[in-house]
């Protein structure tokens, strides 16, 4: 008989409106279809647990953060001592009670579970649910637990493995797996992973509105605005708060639910001037406040699903929310999707919020398309069987949406000996794609050097803005033109003279139509002979979606009739190497001074001397003193 335990790390705030309000309506469908479960958090860890992981973090705190540069070492270590906790406090209720499902709401839970039970397991099956929007690493780090590059590469290898070994994989949306396969470096969404929604539990019938405005002291006439959320700057509340003052309308009134500090906020809204017309409030039943508002608006910077922002599309409310991570693919045409970087949001959400005030018909067509989309969801008793479903298959669940069951995982393949890459003719154009600045040096400096010497036009073209380059806030704010500085100094002493910034922000580049539009441009303006690009099974997710869309662009313009050559270059992870270029003395010091020139980098990491020990470590295999490695892509038309 199947038995489930679900284990997550929540507190009280959390399971108010997050992933215990999501699960609710699941588990008890469960238990309806003959499946009895139990839910373990943070309540079931006990006063005593919790207090020995207080003296643990106190010893182990001071010496972790003298180890992670760039890492917020005190926030990461009490984060992994609470999941890894819940992770052992599982293995043994598990044991004690008999359950066959273990269901872990994090991947770091899974590690704690897994190694508690690395020798006891049994019969036991077990798996991850990622609610972050892809990698749960990255959305550690932009909740606040501020991971370095060393801390960010090691949990991104756990967190690989953690999945690995799991039975299943669960994320609320297909976009989440997509993400979570970029971040890790996966080359795709893997046999045992599945997107689930969360269920949305809405009553029969709404709250009457009157009655509710009366009971919450609002007025007939008065405008309402209402956004649900935990009070952490990922939410962005104050650039709602910023738009709800420029309105200048004193019938109109903003209402913001969630658990936290509202001190900062409350603070800004004083500033503004809006104080008065602002409510801060935590509630156990958001629905009456649904019935009651006029409209209903998402400032997320990041949403793994957004089942508050469901809620209120169900609860027929016109919606504006940002479009990050899963919203679009969430939300669909019942909402007004607005920019997601913070400027353009500042810049469109004054204007959403005074149409929907003043053009009534345009709130109306909201309300219409959000009725629309509320008939579709899934509900309870639906998501329920599909979890028994994937319970049940294990390891031999079918690929999500095929029917099939997926192939064994093959040892991987062997390589031919890699070959002299023979550099195109004198007057040809190649062009290097960097997903940041630094990239090109590190990845294809010499061999950038040799082109150039050799009478090739080289074009570099830096895709981020590099924005999210300096989280020790060296430079005082001015990221972004001290590393268009330095990426340009570095092109000089290649010999580069042509340097493209396309400024897509840093940390949040997608394979889209927008990148691969921006990549096609280039290749029909410059038609290159080559083009050099990041591997897409490198270990950063910014690398993972320069190649991705840098295959397809030039696998389009390849199948116009363009004759090109595409080459993978190596960063953060060796490839399977087809070919090398050799570096002489001369394009090796050029490689070595232009890398010097990035030092807001080098304060972070030790780059030069990464580079260096790569090009004398991969020059074992050739003969040479130092060597690039490139992989010649294979172009799909």
């Amino acid at each position: 008989m199947m038995r489930v335990l679900m284990v997550t790390r929540e507190r009280e705030g959390d399971m108010r409106y997050g992933l215990g309000k999501s699960l609710a309506p699941v588990l008890q469908a469960l238990a309806a279809q003959g499946v009895p479960y139990r839910y373990l958090t943070q309540a079931d860890a006990g006063v005593q647990g919790l207090a020995q992981l207080r003296r643990w973090h106190a010893r182990v705190a001071p010496w972790l953060q003298k180890l992670l540069r760039g890492t917020d070492a005190a926030s990461l270590l009490w984060g992994l001592l609470e999941r890894w906790n819940m992770g052992r406090l599982a293995a043994r209720v598990a044991r004690a009670d008999g359950f066959t499902h273990v269901h872990c709401h994090d991947p770091f839970i899974a590690q704690g579970f897994f190694l508690a039970t690395l020798f006891r397991r049994g019969a036991m099956r077990w798996g991850v649910s990622e609610h972050g929007f892809g990698s749960y690493t990255q959305a550690m780090h932009e909740d606040g637990a501020r991971l370095g590059g060393h801390a960010m590469r090691l949990l991104r290898t756990v967190e690989r493995r953690v999945l690995a070994r799991a039975h299943w994989v669960i994320a609320p949306t297909r976009g989440g797996l997509l993400q979570l396969a970029r971040d890790l470096g996966l080359p795709g969404v893997q046999p045992h992973w599945f997107a689930v929604p969360h269920a949305l539990s809405r009553p029969s019938v709404l709250p009457e509105r009157a009655a509710v405005r009366a009971a919450l002291g609002w007025q007939a006439d008065d405008w309402v605005v209402l956004a649900v959320g935990r009070l952490t700057a990922l939410k962005r509340f104050d650039v709602l708060l910023e738009a709800f003052a420029r309105l200048c309308d004193e019938r109109a009134r903003l209402v913001i639910l969630g658990e936290g500090d509202d001190a900062p906020l409350r603070r800004q809204a004083e500033a503004l001037g809006v104080a008065a017309r602002v409510t801060f409030s935590v509630t156990d039943d958001v629905w009456p406040y649904y019935a009651a508002a006029d409209v209903y608006v998402s400032t997320s910077a990041t949403e793994s699903f957004g089942l508050a922002n469901l809620e209120a599309v169900a609860a027929g409310l016109p919606v504006l929310a940002a479009a990050a991570g899963s919203v679009p693919e969430v939300l669909g045409a019942a909402a007004q999707l607005l920019p997601t970087e913070t400027q353009s949001l500042r810049a469109a959400l004054p204007q959403a919020l005074a149409a929907l005030r003043n053009d009534g018909l345009h709130a109306r067509s909201l309300r219409v398309q959000a009725a629309a989309h509320a008939g579709a969801m899934l509900c309870a008793e639906e998501i329920a069987a599909r979890l028994r479903g994937i319970y049940a298959a294990g390891e031999t669940a079918p690929v999500a949406g095929t029917g099939k069951a997926p192939a064994p995982r093959l040892p991987l393949p062997l390589f031919a000996q890699p070959a002299p890459l023979a550099l195109p003719p004198a007057g040809s154009t190649v062009l290097v794609l960097a997903p940041h600045a630094d990239d090109e040096t590190f990845g294809c400096g010499g061999t950038i050097a040799r082109l150039v010497d050799a009478g090739v036009r080289v074009v570099v073209a830096i895709v981020t803005d590099g924005a999210r380059g300096d989280p020790e806030n060296y430079c005082g704010g001015d990221v972004v033109r001290v590393r268009r500085e330095e990426a340009l100094a570095a092109a000089r002493i290649l010999g580069v003279q042509e340097t493209v910034f396309l400024d897509f922000p840093d940390g949040e580049v997608q394979a889209d139509d927008a990148l691969q539009a921006a990549l096609l441009a280039l290749l029909e303006e410059l038609r290159p002979a080559w083009v050099f690009a990041p591997d897409e099974n490198d270990a950063h997710r910014d690398h993972v979606a320069v190649a991705l869309a840098a295959q397809r662009a030039c696998g389009q313009w390849a199948a116009q009739g363009n004759a090109l050559r595409g080459f993978a270059y190596e960063i953060w992870s060796p490839i399977a190497a087809d070919a090398f270029v050799a570096l002489p003395a001369e394009a090796l010091g050029r490689k070595q001074t232009a890398m010097r020139v990035y030092k807001l980098p080098l304060r972070y990491v030790d780059y030069v001397a990464s580079m260096e020990a790569l090009v004398r470590y991969r020059a074992l295999s050739s003969g040479q003193t130092a060597v690039e490695m490139f992989r010649e892509w294979v172009v799909v038309k």
